[in-house]
């Protein structure tokens, strides 16, 4: 049952959220909603192996594919999901008032440090090759004005939003405003929050817990197995099965997308007064549980679930 339609529409070089008005939901579709590069693919991966139960690589570009992005035609996304006759799985990289709810569907939303997805963002923007702007104009603008620097494009990304009511997130959509979207609405029965800090203290549980949410049985004879797939380093080795896009888009190909993975290199490259930037901004748009959970996770900060602020 349909709780609410999208609230309002975004439209950027990249996403256009009117394209989900055509949707029509299954009992049990699951809504991969994230920030870029905070671990979308990540969770992609670990539903599709729930959801399967085998640790055969499969193209989340393909399977699991964005619908807000305009470049891939509307119609061959639609056809595509309503050809699925497994549990479907989709993503999104809108704010939650940009998205229909539906009491019948499970969204997931994965969080992460900021700076941490500022470096991985600069990763992904600078490492796409020149033939694959080109392929659009509107992308071509956008990533050439990104700073080859990464000190100049943390500044830039705090700094520059892509619409007239976002003062950052360039050359995408705006961090904080996705993740202030969806603290607001965290307490949704429907909705599970996790945190790309917890995927990598505890893969098994947080896996566990995405299972228990989607009420997916845990099979423990393959269970090590599909924790195993799940690694960073597992998902690397079969990216060119995974994200197959990234062979035509990145200078790398998969490995440029499965970069490193890691947290807190934003340490190596931010100064002390890029911070007291970043800070300025947490303060500006997070309430001081929704900065803890950004930064620590709900392993570090508590549930969000549970959280007054």
């Amino acid at each position: 049952m349909l709780v609410r339609a999208a609230q309002r529409q975004y439209v950027d070089w990249i996403s256009d959220s009117s394209r989900w008005v055509p949707y029509r939901p299954r009992c049990g579709d699951v809504v991969i909603a994230t920030a870029p590069k905070c671990g979308t693919t990540w969770v992609q991966r670990i539903v599709a192996l729930l959801i399967f139960k085998t640790t055969e690589p499969r193209s989340v570009d393909d399977e699991s594919p964005c619908i807000e992005f305009s470049f891939y035609p509307l119609d061959m996304i639609y056809r595509t999901i309503e050809a699925q006759e497994h549990r479907r799985y989709l993503k999104a990289h809108l704010p939650l008032e940009c998205l229909p709810l539906h009491s019948e569907l499970h969204y997931i939303h994965v969080a992460r440090d900021g700076r941490d997805a500022c470096v991985s963002l600069h990763d992904m923007v600078t490492g796409t090759n020149r033939g694959a702007r080109q392929q659009s104009p509107e992308m071509a603008e956008a990533y050439d004005a990104v700073p080859e620097n990464l000190r100049d494009f943390f500044r830039y990304w705090l700094t520059h939003g892509i619409t007239q009511d976002q003062s950052d997130g360039a050359p995408f959509i705006s961090f904080f405003d996705i993740e202030t979207s969806f603290w607001a609405r965290r307490k949704l029965d429907n909705l599970l929050m996790v945190h790309y800090n917890d995927l990598k203290a505890d893969l098994d549980g947080e896996m566990r817990r995405i299972a228990g949410f989607l009420g997916i049985e845990v099979d423990e004879a393959i269970w090590p197995a599909l924790v195993k797939a799940a690694t960073f380093d597992e998902m690397r080795k079969s990216g060119a099965q995974i994200k197959p896009h990234a062979a035509h888009g990145m200078d790398k190909g998969s490995d440029g997308f499965f970069n490193k993975g890691t947290g807190g290199r934003w340490r190596e490259h931010l100064t002390a007064e890029d911070e007291e930037l970043y800070q300025a901004k947490v303060r500006e748009k997070f309430s001081p549980a929704l900065a803890a959970w950004i930064e620590q996770g709900r392993l570090g900060a508590g549930d969000p679930h549970q959280s007054d602020d």
